[in-house]
């Protein structure tokens, strides 16, 4: 009888084990995640002022959704579109659409379909089109040539017309039915996704947890992890509190994680942290050059010259982030140019500035005709490490007599206070893969976009409709300030969206960028990473997206053992 017992007991404590690895296998098919902002605002793939006031799903867009072509390793390559060609006046573009694939609603992936997403986003953007790339604004016809083939048809050649195609907000295609008739978005793109990534969202919420699973109908490799939950925690302290206690397994984003805590939790015994490789971004102080007293050159020139660099990267980045002289790094399309930039020197800064006959007043302020170098410094509220940042570069400027007072701002009352041009100076990052370098590039002065979209009216008619488009586009005025004072600065950047030759556009791009650096209007501070930190016991490892700003779960490796 105590053998039978006994036997009993072994055999029940071995499926009790069993049963235990089965359900940690299982748990570990789900990953729970974090995000500062809820997704209330919906799912769809414009995100522009006009539809949205909330931008946070955009991270997590290819989770969701694809486009015609992809960029990867600094190459165009295949995605939902197996093939292309480009007529020789580089205005046509035949896409030959892949077969068999479905949107996770169970629709058809055809020429049909990609025609209407497309077509429907210059009329989603409204008054915002252009502000994401110059291609949503040159499409003039697209043609259903058969079931999987689609010709569009542009107004003008431009260089940038497949990179463009390449991001997913604009150009995320999505199913038929995310539409209403007149092409505007259907209510339930704000409970759904529509498209054919590898997960999909249908409407499952708790509280402030979010629920995606995988998209039954996915082409692609099945991903590892079956399930993904974000709970959405504004607070970063209290991210790492959810991470440390098992509530989450993983923080995603540089913008949630402090390079103070990345270092601190790089390699513990219970997290591991990891930095992308790519340099893609570039943070950099603006000024307005538009108004006193940042409309002196030789200011700006001292002001380059007065920011510690070596400093700012060593003790605010911990060293993750390398110094940057150049506003667009050389790793992007076409910037691969040898910029000297401006070392720190503090006596050249403020040889400057005497020779130019700014004294140095009563108050430690730096004036000169009764006008004072001095203004506020502006950056985005709720970034880590932002504002340690500008603290540095108001410290590091008032040692040559400049005063910065730094203010923080809400991402809505930032922009709308630089795009009126009621600022000083500003805080801001380039734009990233794979909207860099093309659009910052079409941003650079504010007479390009106007004159180049629309020829047919009048140069005062354009003005005025580029008047009205700087007021409502968001963040460009900041990047516009960049060549303002450089004689035919249009033309540069008018002439290089009009070119189809490399070696043309290479040399246009030397210019511009040595123009930039002169100017200093825009001056560049570190290139900017991003970074991860996960529970080792959960995941193994993750690869970053090609785009490292945006989120891939597909590309995660969890523990299986």
């Amino acid at each position: 009888m105590k053998k039978l017992l006994k036997g009993i007991l072994l055999a029940f404590l071995l499926l009790t084990t069993i049963v235990a690895c089965d359900s940690k296998k299982e748990n570990n098919k789900n990953i729970k995640l974090c995000e500062s902002w809820d997704f209330e605002n919906g799912f769809f793939t414009i995100l522009s002022p006009n539809l949205t006031s909330n931008y946070s799903i955009y991270n997590y867009l290819p989770n969701f959704y694809e486009t015609l072509v992809k960029y990867e390793n600094g190459e165009i390559k295949p995605l939902l579109a197996e093939k292309w060609e480009i007529s020789k006046d580089g205005k046509e573009y035949i896409f030959t659409i892949r077969k068999g694939i479905k949107f996770s609603n169970g629709e058809i992936l055809d020429s049909k379909a990609v025609k209407k997403s497309l077509e429907n986003v210059p009329k989603l953007l409204g008054e915002y089109n252009g502000a994401y790339g110059l291609t949503s604004t040159l499409i003039e016809n697209i043609e259903i040539l058969g079931s999987d083939k689609i010709k569009i048809t542009f107004s003008k050649s431009y260089y940038g017309i497949l990179y463009d195609l390449t991001m997913i907000n604009v150009f995320g295609i999505m199913a038929p039915a995310a539409y209403n008739a007149d092409g505007t978005l259907n209510e339930d793109t704000k409970i759904k996704t529509f498209g054919t990534g590898p997960y999909m969202y249908n409407n499952n919420k708790e509280r402030d947890n979010y629920h995606f699973i995988r998209n039954p109908n996915y082409w692609g490799e099945k991903p590892e992890v079956e399930s993904f939950d974000i709970k959405i925690i504004p607070d970063n302290d209290a991210k790492l509190l959810a991470l440390q206690s098992g509530e989450i397994d993983m923080i995603l984003g540089s913008n949630n994680i402090s390079y103070d805590l990345l270092k601190r939790f790089i390699d513990s015994d219970k997290l591991k942290g990891k930095l992308s490789d790519k340099k893609d971004v570039t943070r950099f102080m603006g000024l307005n050059v538009s108004k006193e007293p940042f409309n002196n050159k030789t200011v700006r020139l001292a002001i380059s010259k007065a920011i510690n660099r070596k400093d700012i990267s060593n003790n605010i980045f911990n060293g993750f982030e390398v110094e940057a002289k150049n506003i667009l790094s050389e790793n992007l399309p076409y910037c691969n140019v040898k910029i000297e930039g401006y070392d720190y020197n503090l006596d050249e800064a403020n040889k400057l500035l005497d020779e130019a006959g700014w004294k140095i007043n009563s108050n430690g302020i730096r004036e000169k005709n009764g006008i004072e170098l001095k203004g506020e410094l502006l950056f985005l509220a709720g970034i880590s490490d932002e504002e340690t940042l500008a603290i540095k570069i108001c410290d590091d400027l008032m040692k040559i007599g400049i005063k910065l007072i730094p203010k923080n701002l809400e991402r809505n009352s930032l922009y709308q206070t630089i795009s009126k041009g009621e600022f000083n100076a500003a805080l801001q990052t380039t734009y990233g893969l794979p909207y860099d370098p093309f659009l910052f590039i079409s941003n650079l002065n504010k007479k390009n976009i106007g004159l180049s979209l629309q020829e047919e009216l009048s140069l005062e008619e354009n003005k005025k409709m580029l008047n009205e488009f700087i007021k409502k586009n968001i963040g460009d005025n900041l990047v516009a300030q960049g060549m303002i004072n450089v004689e035919g600065s249009e033309n540069l950047v008018l002439d290089v969206n009009m070119m189809i030759d490399d070696t043309e556009i290479q040399m246009q791009y030397k210019k511009i960028l040595t123009n930039l650096n002169n100017e200093a209007a825009l001056i560049p501070i570190t290139f900017k990473k991003q970074s991860i930190l996960y529970n080792k016991e959960k995941i193994k490892g993750y690869d970053f997206y090609s785009i490292p700003s945006l989120y891939n779960i597909r590309n995660l490796i969890v523990e299986t053992d």
